[in-house]
């Protein structure tokens, strides 16, 4: 999972996919495996409002989290950003959040009861 809300996702994935059905596919796999969910956290155009660094995609994501272990259990988070350029058009336009930044959400993810790993 790479950002919380559709319209920030479809900003930087350009994935048609609703979160409906990406919650749907996370439900299914951590029914049947072992899940950990992977998530990069990043600037976008240094704009706080996609890329897991502003408050509402924050709590947008840790409500996706709260709701999917209210009906399966995951492993926990891999929690990482940008270790190197992308490969992505917007390649100019993204950069990676600080050692702050993603520790501080770490904190927040492992608040729900899931382990986290940081890859900075």
């Amino acid at each position: 999972m790479t950002v919380a809300t559709d319209e920030a996702r479809e900003t930087v994935n350009h994935s048609a996919l609703s979160l409906l059905r990406q919650t749907e596919n996370l439900l299914v796999s951590a029914k049947l495996c072992a899940t950990w969910i992977q998530t990069c956290m990043l600037n976008y155009a240094n704009k706080g409002d996609v890329g897991l660094v502003s408050e509402g995609e924050q709590a947008a994501y840790l409500v996706l989290i709260n709701k999917v272990l209210q009906q399966a259990s995951l492993q926990g988070v891999m929690l990482y950003t940008l270790a190197r350029p992308s490969l992505q058009p917007e390649v100019n336009r993204l950069s990676k959040v600080t050692e702050e930044q993603i520790n501080n959400f770490a904190q927040r993810i492992r608040q729900s009861g899931l382990p986290v790993t940081v890859s900075l």
